[in-house]
């Protein structure tokens, strides 16, 4: 008779068991670090932009005539906003 004994079935079952409580349980981690990793990504993307811009002498709005510089502003009391801007009124 060819199959598999009950022992062999459990040992398998265990072993996938053990691989899923593993990966759910560093689950959490990953995520937080791919979080971390996007929004460093992010604000990386913005200082880029506003260099970019500073660099290229970009126009305010098309046939202003205006020709600011930029930058970024983090914004201390929350953590999760910043803006890039463009300093119209050359006043930083």
């Amino acid at each position: 008779m060819k199959g598999f004994t009950l022992i062999e079935l459990l040992v398998t079952v265990s072993i996938l068991v053990l691989t899923a409580i593993f990966i759910l349980a560093n689950y959490p981690k990953f995520s937080s670090r791919v979080s971390l990793e996007r929004t460093s990504q992010e604000v990386a993307l913005s200082l880029r932009r506003a260099q970019s811009f500073a660099l290229a002498v970009k126009e305010f709005g098309q046939g202003s005539g205006i020709f600011p510089g930029y930058g970024v502003h983090f914004e201390i009391a929350s953590h999760a906003d910043y803006a890039v801007y463009a300093d119209i009124n050359a006043n930083r």
